[in-house]
């Protein structure tokens, strides 16, 4: 058996929020949560120990924390975890007072909501059947690997340009091409016309198609 302080947080898979306590947290998953936890109050002075003296208000928790180990018994406890973390309640009363967190949202991390994201994967696959999107593709692709080597014939033997990839995900290589470009300039602006600035320099070796 473990021991941990109240309003402890340690994460939000099933094993943090059993070992921690945040009652907001672990409300929609407590019936299958561990019980092999045990929690104690919390080591906040400031706001817990208001009215009696520092002293005083540890006196309390340590007499708490004995307690509930001789009521459970030393050798069942297992572990002890302490994990005080600096700083984290310094801006608590304001966040409480301005805060407004639905209570739908408050244990959330990357592994949830599979089933929501499951079914809008499985409505893209059910249009993309039902409309015959897959097939429109494939024809598609056929047509413009029928068009593009045609239309760029010459450059690829004069240039080295080449083609690649599949169906309609097509890259063209400009291979020497592109060398060529640079140094000719062939887009080059008029800098009487469009300021002083040259795009020769920035044609791109490859384009995707």
């Amino acid at each position: 058996m473990s021991h941990l302080q109240n309003d402890s947080y340690h994460g939000s898979t099933f094993g943090a929020l059993a070992a921690g306590n945040n009652t907001t947290r672990r409300e929609p998953f407590a019936p299958i949560l561990s019980s092999v936890f045990h929690h104690v109050s919390r080591c906040l002075d400031d706001v817990d120990g208001v009215g009696a003296k520092e002293s005083e208000h540890e006196d309390h928790l340590m007499a708490e924390f004995e307690a509930i180990i001789n009521t459970l018994g030393p050798k069942t406890v297992a572990a002890v975890i302490v994990e005080p973390v600096v700083g984290v309640t310094l801006g608590l009363r304001y966040v409480e007072e301005h805060s407004r967190q639905p209570k739908t949202f408050v244990s959330g991390h990357m592994f949830q909501g599979h089933s929501m994201e499951c079914a809008g994967a499985l409505t893209v696959q059910k249009i993309l059947d039902c409309d015959n999107l897959i097939l429109n593709v494939m024809k598609r692709g056929l047509l413009l690997e029928s068009f593009l080597p045609k239309g760029l014939l010459s450059y690829m033997k004069e240039y080295g340009v080449s083609l690649r990839g599949s169906r309609l995900f097509r890259t063209v290589d400009y291979g020497r091409l592109a060398l060529v470009c640079t140094e000719a300039s062939p887009i080059r602006t008029n800098s009487s016309s469009m300021g002083s600035s040259s795009f020769g320099s920035d044609v791109p070796s490859a384009v995707g198609v």
